[in-house]
């Protein structure tokens, strides 16, 4: 069993541990946004925390949006998220990995 430290980040097969967090870019938010909820909800139980943001006022909500995922589970996991999520239109992916 992983201690609680353990379990806010990503393991490895070799059971290192990174921070993993993903920028998610959502073009076309209104159109893709029932599919890139459907992966996020399949995959909930790797994602730590996760922050969405985009640019609305009174008068303006912007088509596009981006979501911040901070991942925690096995690597493999993490991956099967990256490519289901890759799958979705309008979606783009960037990762960014710190090593503990």
């Amino acid at each position: 069993m992983l201690s609680t430290f353990a379990r806010s980040f990503v393991t490895d097969a070799a059971g290192n541990l990174k921070n993993t967090v993903y920028g998610i870019q959502i073009m076309g938010r209104m159109q893709h946004a029932v599919e890139v909820q459907k992966v996020l909800s399949q995959h909930g139980c790797e994602i730590s925390s996760r922050l969405g943001l985009h640019h609305t006022d009174e008068r303006y909500c912007a088509p596009h949006g981006l979501l911040l995922c901070q991942m925690s589970g096995h690597e493999a996991d993490i991956h099967k998220f990256e490519t289901d999520l890759s799958r979705v239109q309008g979606v783009q992916i960037q990762k960014m990995e710190f090593k503990l």
